[in-house]
């Protein structure tokens, strides 16, 4: 009997580690295609609309008021529709697609509370192993989460096949139908904070611009020892519930805004809000909280999301939103995480007030596995960590792009922040499009992917490794741009950022970078202009200061490449002020193709805005225009170069 029953437990933590997985996948891939929807024909409200389907408790509550059989049926019926809904998730139009992931969402927690019910020992060992794969395969994708990749939707889509017949399973052999009253807020909002920030340790990483092996291995460490200790020696006592909140918001505002430990702060975080989880489950079918309050607390989730989103994006938002959350980004999402201890607190408190049996029909004690149950289980956390950690040891591919030396060739590239303009991610295309450009030094724009609005995509270091590109990431997450980085066949250094001056617009910066070329060092300057607005005289203004400001930035060096998405064509005053110091490439090209170089909009250019410059030194052999409107709204210009005399 004891053989079966750990051969079950492991099975069912299993079942619960592929329920996690796919529910943070569709909770990523709905905020993405809610953030979609505010640049097409839906608009602005029908993201705000659709975003409260990001409240999943309400469908817990309505499970719980069907009888058994229903109950049971309705169970089933969820987990086999699972591989359904996600696949329309990760095809769909944006509005269908945000609906069908955010059903996702709600029936993997019908899911996770039908196991809490009735086995709530591995729901805690079981999420933070479901944590360890994502930790995992995000490593192996090189920063790319599930939904964004060919290779990870093909992965992500067998483990929507586990839920659904691991469901099913759970259904009918394990009886996990005959109640649903427990408080369910702190597991809805664990699932909801992973998915929003901390299950994402690139996207943590990036954030202060830390090392992202040092973020993956922390969260490795601190989700095996956690999910270990609690499979053996059972939830931490209450009395370390404030502890352990403590220990978590420290951790998180170290990662926010210190950075004192380069991201190892990400394994306490994981450590205590797993600990957290273990006892607000153990507490969970006493507590007198069910489904309402958890409504409540993932409604303020969604409002916290909200305003984050609109912290990285304040100069669209409209007055007084723009002033109220301009530079707070790293406020709400603390305020965001502090949820999760609040919503254990009052669970804790709840369960005190009891007999410590709960309420409801069909409830049973608390089983307690047997020895050899909780050691498969901490074995299968510890495994995960193994390989979670082991992953990043994988043979390192970047300064292997296999490109020619002389002459040299230059590219950039608006990416879009890795979304194509139809919604669907366009990391492989993007690939390809540098592929053809044979490019060995690349300047991207709105390379900034590793946001929630993004699908938390390391778009940058994915490209890197895939291409054998060294990278820079230009600046922080917390910086609130829409990004510059440096891509590069050979090492760079002496990296330096700036910030433009702007009118009504997100940051916008320029970097200058030094490459380690085989004939010498090439100073590189990456940047991104704010936009004309329309002819608007401040904003053309500031498009001249910028355009000094980089300038100075080049410091008057002869060898510099200026790679950018300039926002200005020629005749235009920022135009002007570039030319005065740099050539620009297109012009001085013998050859030109097409003859246009048309660059925006990418489905049919009438503007050249994306500009690859040169100082003196360098003549110019071709530019090109590369790329399509399936890729992004711009198209990709490259120039191949001589090099000049190693003497000057």
């Amino acid at each position: 009997m004891t053989e079966l029953s750990g051969r079950s437990t492991t099975l069912r933590a299993l079942v619960v580690a592929a329920v996690v997985v796919v529910a943070l996948a569709a909770f990523e891939q709905a905020v993405s295609r809610l953030y979609l929807l505010n640049f097409s024909t839906a608009g602005p409200n029908a993201s705000a609309a659709l975003a409260v389907l990001l409240v999943s408790a309400p469908v817990v509550g309505v499970a719980g008021r069907l009888g058994d059989r229903r109950r049971a049926r309705f169970l089933a019926v969820g987990a086999l529709a699972v591989p359904v809904l996600l696949a329309v998730a990760l095809s769909g139009s944006p509005v269908v697609a945000a609906v069908a992931a955010s059903a996702v969402g709600a029936v993997t927690l019908l899911l996770l509370v039908a196991v809490l019910v009735r086995h709530p020992t591995v729901v805690t060992p079981g999420a933070a192993l479901g944590l360890l794969v994502v930790v995992l395969l995000r490593s192996l994708l090189d920063g790319a989460s599930l939904s964004a990749t060919t290779t990870g939707r093909v992965v992500l889509f067998g483990l929507a096949l586990v839920v659904a017949v691991g469901g099913l399973a759970l259904v009918r052999r394990f009886d996990t139908a005959a109640s649903l009253g427990a408080d369910v807020g702190p597991l809805a909002l664990f699932l909801f904070v992973e998915a929003a920030f901390l299950g994402a340790p690139g996207v943590v990483a990036t954030w202060g611009l830390t090392s992202p092996a040092t973020a993956t291995v922390a969260a490795a460490v601190g989700l095996a020892l956690a999910g270990g200790v609690v499979a053996l020696r059972g939830p931490p006592a209450r009395v370390t519930v404030p502890v352990l909140a403590g220990g978590f918001l420290l951790a998180v505002s170290d990662l926010l805004w210190v950075g004192l430990t380069a991201g190892a702060a990400l394994g306490v975080a994981q450590a205590c809000a797993v600990g957290l989880l273990a006892r607000a489950v153990a507490d969970a079918r006493a507590s007198p909280w069910r489904w309402r309050p958890a409504t409540v607390w993932q409604l303020s989730a969604v409002v916290l999301l909200f305003l984050f989103v609109s912290s990285l994006n304040w100069a669209y938002m409209p007055a007084p939103l723009d002033s109220l959350t301009h530079g707070r980004s790293g406020l709400f999402l603390l305020v965001l995480c502090a949820t999760v201890p609040a919503a254990v607190g009052l669970t804790v408190r709840g369960a005190r007030g009891t007999d410590g049996s709960g309420t409801g029909a069909g409830r049973v004690d608390h089983e307690l596995p047997a020895v050899d149950d909780d050691r498969r289980t901490a074995l299968l956390a510890v495994g995960g960590a193994v390989a979670g950690v082991g992953s990043v040891a994988l043979p390192d591919r970047r300064g292997t792009a296999r490109v020619g030396a002389r002459p040299l060739t230059v590219a950039t590239y608006n990416v879009h922040q890795f979304l194509a303009p139809d919604g669907d991610y366009n990391l492989e295309a993007v690939a390809s499009v540098l592929r053809e450009t044979d490019a060995g030094i690349v300047g991207l724009q709105e390379s900034e992917g590793n946001r929630l609005t993004s699908g938390n995509v390391d778009g940058v270091r994915w490209l890197a490794a895939e291409l054998g590109y060294h990278y820079d990431y230009g600046a922080p997450t917390s910086a609130a741009s829409y990004g510059v980085a440096l891509l590069s066949a050979w090492p760079i250094r002496e990296s330096e950022v700036v910030s433009l001056p702007t009118h009504d617009s997100p940051r916008r910066l320029a970097m200058r970078s030094v490459v380690e070329t085989p004939v010498g060092d090439v100073p590189v300057v990456c940047t991104h202009f704010q936009t004309r607005q329309g002819g608007d005289p401040d904003a053309v203004a500031v498009q001249g200061e910028a355009a000094g400001r980089v300038v100075a930035l080049a410091d008057e060096d002869p060898r510099t490449v200026l790679l950018g998405d300039c926002n200005v064509t020629p005749g235009d005053p920022a135009y002007r002020v570039l030319s005065g110091s740099f050539t620009d490439a297109w012009v001085a090209a013998d050859s030109r193709s097409p003859p246009d170089g048309g660059t925006y909009p990418a489905d049919g250019p009438v503007e050249r805005i994306d500009h690859v410059w040169t100082g003196d030194a360098w003549s110019v052999r071709s530019a090109s225009v590369h790329g399509g409107w399936d890729t992004s709204d711009h198209r990709a210009v490259a120039a191949v170069l001589e090099y000049p005399d190693q003497s000057v």
